[in-house]
């Protein structure tokens, strides 16, 4: 929805946001979807709909994508 995802680590979980940067969108990820793994996300904290995500600004903020 909205071009948003959760991503989960054991019980925690935090919504990554498209503000900057659309993962689904840009083609950099083939096969992205349910299942698909990165080793590190980062990029600038938002607050948003009474809910914190994380915004990625390029794809150099995703780190070690793995396909599902």
């Amino acid at each position: 929805m909205f071009d948003e995802f959760p991503v989960a680590d054991g019980p925690d979980s935090i919504i990554i946001d498209n503000f900057a940067y659309s993962v689904s969108m840009s083609g950099d990820f083939p096969g992205f979807g349910t299942g698909a793994t990165f080793d590190a996300i980062q990029g600038p904290l938002n607050f948003s709909f009474m809910n914190f995500k994380i915004a990625p600004r390029d794809a150099d903020d995703l780190e070690g994508y793995q396909a599902p």
